[in-house]
């Protein structure tokens, strides 16, 4: 058995208290959602649709009403199609066969207004649902400013707007980021589970917004999101200020740190295709001997958390903000810088190890990286150490009458990288207090069956973990051909330092002559 099939095995197998647990069907928070309807947005992304598996595999929830738009001249029907045969369902296809009867698609899109529903499903869905999660957003750090206004600022506003007709609403639950508030000036600071002032209204941003065409907007941006780093964090900022003004619904805001692959459940270290960039690009990339060097401070904390955490914590919230009211709407960081803090650079000799012990078969080259604060040096590295290589391999390509690639490719993991460099160069210090509180006051039972304890986290092996998922889910390599990667690592090991010696004998040689010719 491959040794990384041999790890998901080992955490498949502690699953077995969970399911005995949800079987069992008496914790209180199943107990509230026991015969719920409820509506979701953002439930064809990554972190909804785990929302909505643990939903129906935990719950004996009635009716699941997802927002789906068309998409890449694919109607919604079709959408629903493919997104129920995904791999994230496998388990639930297994124990609930006939799940999909419980999931209604409803046609719409969170940047229209009324979400773009239409009369009837509005009707349909005020008179019937009584839990909302609100999870979609678009996450692109660089997205438009017209467009990220649209989907994360006043889709929120469409939503609230959607919950207050809810005659039979119990909760309302709002997903941001604990990196909402992580401005220039707070590095270093830190951040706690509450408001804080924004530089503009929702409502002036969305006014701005509709006046100006996006060109105008994009001129203007700098100017606009002064403080935060990109469009995502400063719209996630006004649109919890949206969420602040509506005390008068039963809501809370969970704020999650980086989402990353699944520790339990459903599947150990499961990702979903749209994961193929972002955080796991820093780590895939590496592994497969694409990416030589990153943007980071090593010494700088981390705060990733996986995606089965994070949905147990939206479920947990939901249930208690249900039963307890407050005159502000709380808000839950699920993070792990303040009780089990990891930086960013052991996250990458967890994953680096994990590469020379486990190695995929789809590995292009050896692996190694040089991690660099400096923007010059890594600009420079990135040259030397990853164009340089993959010209002259996509020359060989064009040659061969292959189709190059590799210079698209570093190309997209450099912008990933340029990105996201903004985080892993910096240190927040985000408090959960709250969370703390939330996972504390369950009954043993729910803190079993929905689990998202922070300080329960073995980071060497849940690194290993999401490594996994990496190469099953992303590179879909199939955790298999051990042996085959093993001797092909060491051909690379051996190939890449014959070609380092021949650069240093040949740079030797210029040098050598360069003087020569000098001293003449």
């Amino acid at each position: 058995m491959d040794p990384a099939a041999a790890i998901e095995l080992e955490i498949l197998n502690r699953q077995k208290p969970i399911d005995e647990a949800i079987a069992r069907g008496l914790s209180d928070v199943q107990k509230f959602y026991k015969n719920t309807n409820v509506f979701i947005t953002g439930g064809t992304g990554f972190i909804g649709k785990q929302l909505i598996e643990k939903l129906l595999r935990s719950c004996d929830i009635n009716k699941i009403y997802i927002l789906i738009r068309r998409k890449k001249g694919k109607n919604v029907k079709e959408r629903f199609s493919e997104i129920t045969s995904e791999a994230v369902f496998n388990r639930l296809r297994e124990k609930k066969p006939k799940f999909e009867e419980k999931l209604v698609p409803v046609e719409g899109d969170i940047a229209e207004l009324d979400l773009g529903l239409t009369d009837h499903d509005r009707t349909i869905i005020c008179e019937q649902v009584n839990v909302i999660f609100h999870v979609a957003a678009t996450t692109r750090f660089d997205e438009p400013l017209k467009v990220a206004t649209a989907v994360n600022l006043r889709g929120t506003r469409e939503a609230l707007s959607l919950g207050r007709d809810c005659k039979k609403l119990k909760t309302f639950v709002h997903v941001s980021t604990a990196y909402v508030h992580a401005t220039h000036q707070r590095v270093n600071t830190e951040v706690h589970e509450e408001f804080y002032p924004c530089t503009w209204s929702p409502e002036a941003m969305l006014a701005i917004a509709e006046k100006l065409d996006a060109e105008q907007l994009d001129a203007i941006t700098p100017s606009i999101i002064k403080g935060w780093p990109n469009t995502y964090t400063f719209e996630k900022a006004l649109a919890e200020a949206l969420v602040k003004n509506a005390s008068d619904l039963p809501i809370c805001i969970v704020r999650p740190a980086v989402v990353i692959g699944a520790y339990y459940e459903p599947m150990p270290g499961w990702l979903d295709k749209t994961c193929l960039f972002g955080a796991n690009a820093i780590v895939a990339s590496p592994g497969l001997g694409l990416t030589h060097v990153i943007y980071a401070d090593v010494s700088s904390k981390s705060s990733v958390v996986p995606v089965d955490y994070v949905n147990n914590s939206i479920i947990v919230a939901g249930y208690v903000t249900a039963n307890v009211r407050s005159d502000v709407p709380k808000i839950y960081a699920l993070t792990s810088v303040s009780r089990n803090m990891i930086t960013f650079g052991q996250i990458q000799k967890y994953a680096l190890e994990f590469a020379a012990k486990m190695p995929s078969p789809k590995a292009l080259w050896d692996v190694f990286v040089v991690f660099t604060a400096s923007p010059t040096l890594f600009l420079l590295l990135t040259w030397i150490l990853q164009y340089l290589p993959a010209y002259i391999v996509d020359t060989f390509l064009k040659v061969t009458g292959n189709k190059p690639r590799f210079v698209d490719v570093n190309t997209k993991v450099y912008k990933t990288n340029v990105a996201l460099s903004y985080f892993s160069s910096k240190t927040w210090y985000f408090q959960d207090k709250n969370m703390e509180e939330l996972f504390n006051n369950l009954s043993k039972t729910d803190q079993v069956i929905f689990n998202f304890d922070v300080a329960s986290i073995n980071w060497v092996e849940y690194i290993n973990v999401w490594c996994l998922g990496i190469r099953k889910y992303l590179l879909e390599d199939n955790l298999t051909d051990a042996e085959y990667a093993q001797r092909k690592r060491i051909g690379f090991k051996i190939a890449n330092y014959v070609i380092l010696m021949l650069l240093v004998y040949f740079v030797w040689k210029i040098l050598g002559c360069s003087v020569c010719l000098y001293l003449k």
